[in-house]
């Protein structure tokens, strides 16, 4: 899907989410390129809904007319929702915290709501299904009889076993909260030294406790590395990247690189930061200058195709996306263990318990599922 290729109502969400999170004025000679008499509105809010934006549109277009006043309508009662949603996670998180403390463990807090409120200054701006925690590996058997002694459970579905294994992230559950533990930020494709993201911490004052925050370049490596991760979708997370960078005045970009270098993430991350620059106007580095990566153009397209097309094959995208994106030296390490994996990755992309026999099978076909499965 070309720039172009892209529906009308995809276009209006785009122009809306270049415009200033404090709202943007009904002056029509700035938005008369946009044909919006052709707009199915049924179809842009499904858009928004699809990619988590009702609260960051919301709050570009409350003050305005811009949009009909019953798509408005639905935008804010959905913005309502999430700020609710975020309140009774905040309220958990800070209990989490709490404990954290009580124990003497350093844990750092990822997203969610603390950059709800940090970055966008509103907690219905951006919806957080989870809780995620940087804690220290080591401390990982304590930490979970931690959470045990607080109602935390770790998840059944899902073999512990198998997580460690694949090097993702523990979930614990209590009634309505979900914790996700994590212990590296980078997973199957790229390896960092044990301590990396414990260095440069600084900390802050966070509804009167304090907290500890990765330092800003190895932040927004991070960010970076869940796009990719993600297959560069929903749009709430490229929003997410440009907020943080266009509030981040101190970003040394040069010790960003030399840190996307040290992993192989170098054509990755200035992909990233080309393509947020084009479509959101993010302030980047001019080191970047105007030369696009090579194969831009085509990675381009499957994200926009991505986050706009209601037929998409992820695993096939993830694909293209590896090796457009990443370096040959770490591109045949990733591919190899995606294409043919190990039993605890099949069980975890298909969903199988671990007694499943069923295993065997799914490794067989992996490689023709992965271009096939649309989930």
């Amino acid at each position: 899907m070309t720039q172009d290729e892209v529906s009308i109502e995809a276009k209006l969400l785009l122009h809306i989410l270049r415009q200033p999170i404090s709202g943007f004025e009904d002056s029509p000679s700035k938005h008369n390129f946009l044909q919006l008499k052709e707009v199915d509105y049924e179809k842009f809010v499904d858009l928004v809904d699809r990619n988590g934006l009702a609260g960051l549109v919301y709050l570009r277009i409350h003050k305005s007319t811009f949009l009909p006043a019953e798509t408005a309508e639905i935008l804010r009662s959905r913005y309502r929702q999430t700020a609710l949603s975020n309140l009774a996670q905040l309220a958990e998180l800070l209990e989490v915290l709490d404990a954290f403390n009580a124990h003497e463990i350093d844990v750092i807090p990822l997203k969610g709501v603390v950059d709800a409120e940090k970055l966008f200054g509103d907690l219905g701006s951006y919806p957080s299904s989870d809780i995620d925690l940087l804690v220290p590996e080591e401390q990982l058997s304590t930490i979970c009889s931690m959470l045990n002694g607080y109602g935390y459970n770790a998840i059944e579905e899902i073999e512990e076993a198998d997580l460690l294994f694949s090097h993702y992230h523990l979930i614990y559950r209590k009634k309505a909260a979900c914790l996700e533990l994590h212990w590296t930020l980078v997973k199957r494709y790229f390896n960092s030294p044990k301590d990396f993201w414990w260095e440069g911490v600084t900390k802050r004052t966070y509804e009167g406790r304090e907290i500890i925050e990765l330092a800003p370049e190895k932040y927004l490596l991070y960010l970076i590395f869940r796009l990719f991760d993600h297959q560069f979708s929903p749009l709430k997370f490229w929003m997410h990247l440009s907020a943080f960078i266009t509030q981040s005045t101190h970003l040394d970009w040069d010790k960003l690189f030399w840190y996307a270098d040290l992993f192989g993430m170098k054509r990755l991350v200035v992909f990233s930061l080309q393509f947020a620059h084009e479509q959101f106007g993010t302030p980047v580095p001019a080191q970047l200058g105007n030369t696009k990566v090579w194969g831009y153009s085509i990675l381009r397209n499957l994200i926009l195709e991505q986050n706009f097309s209601e037929s998409s094959k992820p695993h096939f995208a993830m694909l293209c996306f590896t090796c457009l994106s990443l370096p040959p030296k770490i591109l045949i390490r990733c591919i190899l263990p995606r294409v043919f994996a190990s039993k605890s990755e099949i069980r975890l992309r298909y969903g199988l318990n671990s007694k499943s026999k069923t295993v065997y099978i799914y490794m067989i076909f992996n490689p023709l599922l992965m271009l096939l499965r649309r989930k």
